[in-house]
């Protein structure tokens, strides 16, 4: 069993805000996986992901990349759609040259078509971007994540069926925008089981998991908040996974990224 616990980003008490400063540092904290944050655009050039890969490779620290926040794989306006689709695939490329397992991205909205239409669309281009990326030899996983928001398409059963259609899709657990979306869904160890019930019956693949807890309303998440929040209750989610021996990385992307993130690997001791 390797479960790795990191940051979504460079520590916010990295002395340095570089990417490479970034993985020396977690390993420095005694965490062991970083997701490169590209929120607005993808920041890293090739020859920047080639020494960030090799750092963590060094460092036996686990890499993994999150693309652009604006993506809407459901869009009715093509330049819209054509750019979500460029953004997923290069943070691929860059993530792949980077040596990270997984590309997380939000897939998009439902808009004015039924979950059914939207299903359709979202699976159609996410093969096309797995087609583009196989072409090249690319065999980085594509992550949709799980979404916080009811317009936003993202259920973990709409995602474990996009991964059961298109291969090389790995479904991203946020735990605590999936407690946002159902209203605080998330109460019980018996509610975190059925999740992982339901992952481990449709993936062989290590998990990869998103933490936060949750400020929400009816209509979803509204902000992160720190652990000790317990909106969700993370001590169920570390419980069944020593429990249970999985494979998984997790991400902290909490306000205090790397302090919770030590949290979680000492919830996991």
């Amino acid at each position: 069993m390797m479960i790795r616990v990191g940051t979504a980003g460079v520590p916010l008490s990295s002395p340095e805000r570089d990417t490479l400063s970034g993985i020396k540092f977690v390993r420095e904290l005694g965490l062991d996986a970083m997701e490169l944050e590209f929120v607005r655009s993808v920041y890293l050039n090739e020859e920047g992901a080639k020494k960030a890969g090799n750092t963590a490779k060094e460092l036996d620290v686990r890499l993994s990349v999150h693309a652009p926040y604006y993506i809407n794989l459901n869009s009715e306006e093509d330049d819209k759609l054509e750019a979500s689709k460029e953004r997923i695939i290069q943070s691929a490329r860059i993530g792949e040259k980077a040596g990270a397992m997984i590309v997380v991205f939000h897939p998009g909205y439902y808009g004015k078509k039924t979950k059914e239409e939207t299903m359709e669309a979202i699976m159609q281009q996410t093969r096309e971007i797995r087609e583009t990326l196989n072409k090249e030899g690319n065999k980085i996983l594509l992550g949709p994540e799980t979404t916080g928001k009811v317009k936003q398409f993202g259920t973990l059963e709409e995602l474990i069926e996009v991964a059961k259609k298109v291969k090389g899709v790995q479904p991203v657990v946020d735990f605590g925008h999936m407690h946002a979306r159902y209203n605080g869904g998330l109460r019980t160890k018996a509610d975190f089981e059925r999740v992982f019930d339901k992952m481990q019956a449709s993936s062989g693949k290590p998990m990869h998991i998103h933490a936060a807890c949750i400020e929400y309303s009816e209509k979803g998440e509204l902000r992160h908040l720190p652990i000790e929040a317990k909106e969700p209750d993370y001590h169920h989610m570390t419980d069944i996974l020593k429990e249970r021996r999985i494979d998984c990385t997790i991400i902290s992307e909490s306000p205090n990224i790397e302090a919770d993130a030590l949290k979680i690997k000492k919830m996991l001791s």
